[in-house]
């Protein structure tokens, strides 16, 4: 079996798989496998898929029937991988020659370093990449960060690349690109889940940052480690996502703090918490009701949220002090 597994998520991703498999094809790391889930994408995303370089030999597709989302799409990918670390890789990200070996290396510093983050940067299209020198463009995510409010943001967003140039603890890897290492995943499983299938698409990443932590696992952030990145989903960019997506967000932020908050980090932040989720309620009734929805669906999942919350209070290692290191 390969060292890495690299899973890639497609959704009518013609116009990006290209360039993300030829960038995987030019790796310096090469023991990899490369599995990519099709969420029955309506365009010629499959078609596409055939000969880029030497990838055939590493190449493999699954095709669903229906578009399963991001969480339950990746944990099909995660349960077929029997390798060391899993890579996942969205199909709109082009990394640099040597990121896969960058982030290996990151990851192997420390047995308990569950997941590892690189310096990822912010381009509108793939044609934009070259065009200028590196440290003109900006950082579209070093990681994650979480606020006193409980708002999860991405560290180093719209920063220059010449900032955020050390190795450094992070609260975990956005979901991008982020490298997972194979016995974390099989620690911080819940229900055979390793992202939770309820999220369905948005902070799925985030939940399991939070997870990780709670259970003892480190993650690391590498600037070595460099892709680009065309990200749809971005802050300040709200209007332009799908209704759907837009009323999962809302739900899962619910769903993140049932399963996750400590009741003494939740009392120290309260008056934080609470007046952002009033700004968020007032927004919903006003400018985007459709997402009230999102509510509904957290009081139908209660039930399963809060059983994941029972496992992960009863094998927490982490406790309100360092907690509270990661909620700034």
């Amino acid at each position: 079996m390969p060292r890495v597994n690299i899973n890639i998520v497609t959704w009518n991703s013609s116009d990006c798989i290209i360039a993300c498999l030829k960038a995987l094809d030019k790796q310096t790391y090469t023991d990899f496998q490369v599995l990519v889930i099709d969420n029955n994408s309506e365009d010629d995303t499959l078609e596409q898929l055939q000969g880029v370089g030497r990838l055939p030999n590493k190449l493999k597709i699954c095709e669903n029937k229906e578009n399963l989302g991001f969480a339950r799409a990746h944990n099909m990918g995660i349960r077929q991988a029997d390798s060391e670390f899993i890579l996942l890789v969205n199909p709109d990200a082009i990394l640099t020659p040597g990121f896969v070996e960058n982030m290996v290396k990151a990851i192997e510093t420390d047995s308990a370093i569950g997941s590892v983050a690189g310096k990822l940067i912010q381009v509108d299209s793939a044609k934009e990449i070259g065009q200028k020198p590196l440290n003109e463009y900006l950082i579209d995510s070093a990681g994650l960060i979480m606020l006193r409010n409980r708002r999860q943001y991405l560290r180093g967003h719209l920063q220059s690349t010449s900032k955020f140039i050390q190795p450094d603890y992070i609260f975990g890897p956005d979901g991008a690109c982020p490298l997972y290492r194979r016995t974390m995943l099989e620690d911080i499983k819940v229900d055979d889940e390793y992202f939770d299938e309820s999220f369905v698409t948005h902070k799925e990443d985030v939940d399991l940052a939070w997870r990780a932590q709670l259970l003892g696992w480190k993650s690391i952030f590498t600037p070595e480690a460099v892709a680009f990145h065309t990200r749809t989903f971005r802050p300040g960019k709200r209007r332009g996502i799908s209704k759907k997506v837009r009323m999962d967000a809302v739900k899962n932020r619910y769903l993140l703090l049932i399963k996750n908050e400590l009741p003494s980090t939740f009392i120290k932040h309260a008056p934080y918490i609470l007046f952002y989720d009033l700004k968020i309620l007032v927004y919903l009734l006003f400018f985007e009701p459709s997402s009230l929805k999102g509510l509904v669906k957290v009081l139908r999942l209660m039930p399963q949220a809060l059983r994941w919350r029972k496992y992960i209070m009863l094998r927490k290692k982490a406790d309100k002090k360092y907690m509270l290191t990661w909620m700034k």
